[in-house]
């Protein structure tokens, strides 16, 4: 199996680096463009499925990105971490926060949803992913703290926020 993993376009939270979290901003009209482009990058890539977060920038990415019209198939487990009164505040906000964010045994910042739980969502997600579509190529649209749980379950931990729209592919 095939796993290719992108992390949404770009939208004005990410411009103003602020923590996006659950809010249903879309794409910025460069996001829009770098979706284009990868779909572009993307036209020799057989696809046979596509999963997303629900999240509109996610869900906006990856109809772009779906260049052979397939269906893309809504996953909540792939939703973007839920930041709480931290969402479109400034990640300054939060000193030492990729220390604080991305510890498995460790949850400092009550009102953030922990990397434990959104690592258990990928763990879940790849686990019947893995059992169903063994033989196929899936196409993953997230977001960032999704795919550095990704990452780290397929053993390539780094707490380095994907760029946006960056392709990341694996052989499961």
């Amino acid at each position: 199996m095939k796993l290719y993993v992108v992390r949404h376009g770009q939208t004005e939270a990410n411009v103003n680096h602020l923590f996006n979290g659950r809010n249903e901003r879309d794409l910025t009209e460069f996001g829009i463009e770098q979706a284009n482009s990868l779909a572009n990058r993307m036209k020799t890539i057989s696809i046979d499925l596509i999963f997303s977060s629900p999240l509109k920038r996610a869900r906006h990415t990856a109809s772009i990105l779906n260049i052979n019209n397939i269906e893309i198939i809504p996953d909540d487990r792939l939703i973007e971490r839920d930041y709480g009164k931290f969402t479109l505040k400034s990640v300054d906000l939060i000193k030492d926060r990729r220390n604080k964010l991305y510890d498995l045994e460790n949850n400092e910042i009550k009102e953030i949803e922990s990397y434990k739980s959104i690592y258990d969502r990928v763990v879940s997600f790849i686990e019947e992913i893995k059992e169903k579509y063994a033989d196929n190529n899936i196409l993953v649209v997230t977001h960032g703290d999704v795919v550095i749980a990704i990452k780290e379950f397929l053993n390539q931990k780094n707490n380095i926020q994907p760029k946006t729209c960056e392709l990341i592919e694996f052989d499961i």
